[in-house]
């Protein structure tokens, strides 16, 4: 395993791991929940919460940023979902997950390249919302990150059509969630997740993927 430890000008911190399934600053990864030959970077931009103002919100914009200026030929996309499942309802089913957020004051609601899906289980649904985000919007997908959210941002490939099986979702577990990470990583994308809520001194984005596209960013 190689580790890198970078302070940033601005005082985000960055890591980076290049074994996600060893001991390392970032998170360690269940080696059990994924396939033997599946092999993961990670990357972790943080920043201390106390007396900052948007503290989380500089952090996504310095990482995302970076994705954008260093992966010219990747999009990037939100994955908001539902994290419990609820009673089948005729207004669940209309709301879905873009109107929920709506509800909220979260609107995507000009972003033609979004799309969403219904999960099923003994009676019960969970929905789930998949949109393209750019700069202008990036205080509004924070808005998605809050605490047991199941939320993730992916960056990938352009050229790569949404193909995954996203039949039950996501969770936000990222062992359990690791047939959407090892999809991603296999169509050279990576996955990133908000950590750090309410009175955690630091807060920050976990990024783990594909290999070369984290050589990308962070070189």
């Amino acid at each position: 395993m190689t580790l890198r430890k970078i302070t940033m000008t601005n005082e985000i911190k960055f890591l980076t791991s290049t074994d996600m399934f060893s001991d390392n600053d970032i998170l360690c990864l269940k080696r059990t929940a994924f396939s033997a030959d599946v092999n993961l970077w990670g990357a972790e931009w943080s920043t201390e919460q106390y007396g900052q103002e948007n503290a989380f919100l500089r952090v996504l914009s310095c990482a995302l940023t970076k994705v954008i200026n260093q992966l010219p030929d990747y999009d990037v996309w939100s994955l908001a979902g539902d994290s419990v499942w609820q009673l089948d309802s005729r207004v669940l089913r209309y709301r879905k997950q873009f109107n929920s957020l709506k509800m909220r004051g979260i609107d995507f609601e000009a972003i033609p390249e979004r799309f969403e899906l219904m999960a099923e289980k003994n009676g019960k649904i969970k929905f789930f919302g998949v949109v393209r985000i750019n700069p202008s919007v990036f205080s509004t997908a924070c808005l998605t990150m809050t605490p047991r959210a199941a939320t993730y941002l992916v960056a990938k490939p352009a050229e790569q059509p949404w193909k995954l099986g996203f039949s039950q979702g996501w969770s936000r577990d990222w062992n359990d969630d690791a047939s959407l990470t090892t999809a991603i990583d296999a169509i050279g994308g990576v996955v990133f997740q908000r950590f750090g809520f309410f009175d955690d001194q630091h807060v920050g984005l976990i990024a783990i993927g594909n290999p070369a596209a984290l050589r990308r960013i962070v070189m």
